[in-house]
């Protein structure tokens, strides 16, 4: 099975305002508007950059926040649960065979 997160890139300020034509003004106003960490957050060594979740953002940036853009994000978030769902029944397989 392949890494579900695979799909999801993060990339950072400078790369998402190239990529999107945006600036570090658009990027401020996005950190105000949109929750971290789902669309952004702070490397955890306390560093200032910022990464972004660029399929999130891009979708939000070119459909707004809507039913379609709804739809991305719930997948986005079934994405990270597969990992610990996957985890969780091979514990299981492990305890049955024993």
């Amino acid at each position: 099975m392949t890494n579900e997160l695979y799909n999801w890139p993060a990339i950072g300020g400078p790369e998402l305002d190239t990529e999107e034509g945006i600036n570090r003004h658009v990027r401020g106003n996005l950190t105000q508007t949109l929750p971290s960490p789902l669309y952004w957050w702070k490397h955890p060594d306390g560093g200032r950059k910022v990464y972004w979740n660029l399929r999130l953002i891009r979708d939000y940036l070119r459909n707004g926040p809507g039913e379609k853009h709804n739809r991305l994000v719930e997948e986005y978030l079934a994405s990270l649960e597969a990992p610990k769902a996957q985890a969780a029944s091979s514990k299981q397989l492990q305890e049955v065979s024993r």
